[in-house]
């Protein structure tokens, strides 16, 4: 587990075999081979009774009055930001990546990060399912904020992968269809709710 410029490197320097991240460092590394799995839509979290969902529904510049916790954001998503992220996070001037507040390279860690402070967290739903069946985080509503990250494999050029790379392949394949239907359901059930203020 690790964020996903530190996977595509492992790769890169044959450390392991196949790798699940972004993709945006790996389709740009020519001794690589990526396959594109899915880009889940990325939705803002917060705990009930944050001060967030005093309104109907949050613009981008409420957004960025509050901490963010998530991984560096790629520069092709960063770009969408404003230029003034106020306290959400900064940008990195070297290469353009969106550094939140609080940098989290493993995910199971934001729901118990956000459900007991003012951070917002920028995830898919999938991450934090048991806590939003739980009440301890509700979906902040940005109707007009679409992101998605472009997540898959990544494997060396040239390298033939072993019988048990590719059975993990096919299995995390199937994994990934199961969690479509249920981001869907979520959706469904939790994006149109209005949320506990």
């Amino acid at each position: 587990m690790d964020n996903w410029r530190e996977v595509t490197r492992l790769v890169a320097e044959k450390k392991v075999d196949v790798g699940v991240a972004e993709l945006t460092d790996a389709v740009l590394d020519d001794t690589l081979e990526t396959e594109l799995v899915a880009q889940h839509l990325g939705r803002y979290f917060c705990r009930p009774g944050h001060p967030i969902l005093a309104g109907p529904q949050a613009s981008l510049a409420d957004l960025f009055k509050f901490p963010r916790a998530t991984n560096r954001v790629p520069p092709r998503m960063a770009a969408a930001f404003p230029p003034s992220l106020g306290a959400a996070g900064r940008f990195d001037p070297f290469n353009g990546e969106f550094i939140p507040a609080v940098e989290i390279d493993v995910p199971m860690q934001l729901a118990s990060l956000v459900s007991t402070s003012d951070v917002i967290a920028l995830g898919s739903f999938t991450m934090v399912e048991k806590e939003l069946e739980a009440g301890r985080l509700v979906v902040i509503h940005t109707p007009d904020l679409k992101f998605r990250a472009s997540y898959g494999f990544i494997y060396r050029k040239g390298r033939s992968l072993s019988p048990a790379t590719l059975a993990f392949m096919h299995e995390f394949r199937e994994e990934d269809k199961a969690c479509g239907v249920r981001e869907l359901r979520f959706e469904r059930h939790y994006a149109a709710r209005t949320p506990s203020r």
